[in-house]
């Protein structure tokens, strides 16, 4: 009996025994838990190609890096899939970019697991040729004058020509003309108004003195016979042009030209001269000293214009030489070739460089059909320079706390917006660091913005305390990318920042965060911060001055590569 019951056992264990192996063979035919307390092998990404800052003229770019993790795990860059764990590399075509109309070439890797872990990692790249950003810029700048300002030009020459005595000018111990006959001497005079007009001809500025009720005392030197002559006349009428040129030192100058002398009802020793007398004998005497008063007259307006050859803010400037000036039949247009220059030596590294052929412009009223009295235009790749050199300092790294904005940054404000901070004691400050990755790279602009620049690639770190000991932890990290459009000031402000479009990319937390989520939270936070943010980071970069002269931005265009400003411009403070 009892070798009956063991082998009835025996045949029994090995039975179960047999069970048990086909069940863990099922289990892993099936895909079932092969062991529940296997780890899951954590998620690691890395991407260490491409390097955030270069400029590109591709239509893709290789990206390389590795991963680790689970066999479900997903990984891509713009959407391509990287493939198996291990090292990868692929190529990133360019027409995946979100704004195919910036030059903004974001890079994003992203990895994600099914236990619901991901990791990130973002280059960000410039799309075009490059070169240094202190290379000089071939006609850089250009400042245009209208008609449209001759008004107030007429109005400065009616102050200066009202404080001209013309007879303190003529009159002089010397001979005004001298032959091998006569000495001709100025003894005094009296005139009645002075009359000046000017416009914009395609030779220059064209002007005209009209002085009325001319009496000159003349005497005539007939080597020791002298007799005194009076000069009458309703008027006297001094015209030429006035053409602005540059100098050799790239300034600008003022050149008097076809000068020509009229009379009207012009009478001497009582007869009318008409064999031209007066204006053989004195027409070189009037016409040399009313130009001088002219060429005086418009001195401070050329100081003014001076001023833009050496354009300086937050340690930065745009010097500029000026190389030509084209008229036309409405205005005067003066280019300048411009360089950037950092006060404390730093070398920026290299700028967008485009190359779109610049019109010179004409007429009076901006594309948008706005009458203008001067307008500013400057080249895409002087803007790209000064935002490189922007880059190169400290300008664009800065913490932020406090208020931004409308906004105060505490995590009650930002918990409502971000769900994730709502996870941390409400009304516990933020603070906001930015980190430049990127140049910034203007270019002109649209829909009725004169330019735009495109901020790409500032990774900002949001900091709070959060495991309470007194002292601010980065919580999340975030890439910002933004453009902004220039446009024409309110009120007291010159010029404007309109966000044109943003996109937030959430990088790291250390919150509990779902993802899409967290990220849409980031979007609506820079929407409202970004504009606050960007006049935060680029200060004073924003402000224009011109001399003595007021400046009011009356309309802005993209023209041919050019972020163009349309001016109105207040010449009462002008120094004459």
């Amino acid at each position: 009996m009892s070798r009956l019951v063991s082998m009835i056992m025996a045949i029994s264990l090995l039975g179960c025994a047999k069970n048990a192996a086909k069940g863990t063979q099922n289990t892993a035919e099936n895909g079932d838990d092969v062991d529940a307390d296997a780890p899951v092998e954590p998620l690691v990404f890395s991407m260490t190609a491409p390097t955030s800052g270069a400029i590109l003229d591709a239509d893709s770019v290789t990206a390389e890096g590795s991963w680790s993790g689970g066999v479900d795990t997903v990984v891509h860059v713009n959407g391509v899939d990287v493939g198996s764990a291990g090292v990868w590399s692929v190529d990133v075509p360019h027409a995946s970019v979100a704004w195919p109309d910036s030059p903004l070439w974001p890079v994003l890797g992203n990895a994600q697991d099914a236990e619901g872990s991901w990791a990130r990692a973002r280059a960000t790249l410039i799309q075009g040729a490059s070169t240094s950003a202190l290379d000089p810029i071939e006609n850089g700048l250009a400042f245009r004058l209208t008609d449209n300002v001759l008004g107030q030009l007429d109005a400065v020459l009616d102050t200066v020509v009202a404080d001209v005595d013309l007879t303190e000018l003529l009159v002089s111990e010397d001979p005004v003309v001298t032959t091998s006959l006569a000495d001709l001497y100025i003894l005094g005079g009296s005139f009645g108004d002075l009359i000046p007009t000017i416009d914009f001809t395609a030779e220059g500025l064209a002007y005209s003195l009209r002085v009325e009720a001319v009496v000159i005392d003349l005497l005539v030197d007939l080597g020791g016979i002298n007799f005194d002559a009076d000069l009458e006349a309703d008027a006297v009428i001094v015209s030429g042009t006035l053409t602005f040129g540059v100098d050799g030192s790239g300034g600008l100058t003022v050149t008097p030209g076809e000068t020509d002398v009229e009379t009207e009802n012009l009478e001497v020793f009582g007869l009318t001269d008409s064999f031209g007398l007066v204006d053989l004998l004195l027409g070189d005497t009037l016409a040399t000293t009313i130009e001088e008063q002219l060429v005086g007259a418009l001195d401070g307006l050329i100081e003014a214009q001076e001023d833009l050859r050496y354009l300086e803010f937050s340690g930065i400037a745009v010097v500029s030489d000026f190389v030509e000036a084209a008229h036309d039949d409405s205005g005067v247009t003066i280019l300048a070739d411009s360089r950037i220059e950092l006060a404390d030596g730093t070398v920026p590294g290299d700028r967008l460089s485009t190359d779109v052929p610049f019109v010179i412009p004409t007429g009076t009223s901006s594309p948008g059909g706005v009458d203008y009295q001067a307008g500013l235009f400057l080249d895409d790749d002087l803007l790209s320079a000064l935002g490189a050199a922007l880059s190169a300092g400290d300008l664009l790294e800065q913490d932020v706390a406090g208020d931004l904005g409308s906004l105060s940054l505490d995590t009650t404000l930002l918990g409502a917006i971000i769900p994730a901070f709502a996870t941390l004691p409400s009304g516990q400050p933020v603070s906001i660091s930015t980190r430049p990755t990127v140049p910034l790279v203007g270019t002109a602009g649209s829909d009725g913005y004169a330019g735009a620049l495109h901020l790409g690639g500032l990774e900002l770190d949001l900091k709070t305390d959060q495991d309470g000991d007194g002292t601010e932890d980065v919580v999340m990290t975030m890439v910002l990318d933004a453009i902004v459009g220039l446009a024409p000031g309110e009120e007291e402000e010159l010029i404007s920042i309109d966000l044109v479009d943003s996109r937030a990319t959430l990088l790291s937390t250390s919150l509990e965060a779902d993802l899409d989520e967290t990220e849409a939270g980031l979007s609506a936070l820079i929407d409202i911060a970004v504009p606050a943010l960007v006049n935060n980071l680029l200060g004073d970069a924003l402000d224009l001055s011109l001399g003595g002269i007021e400046l009011q931005i009356v309309d802005g265009a993209g023209v041919d590569d050019r972020a163009a400003l349309f001016l109105d411009l207040d010449l009462s403070g002008l120094e004459i």
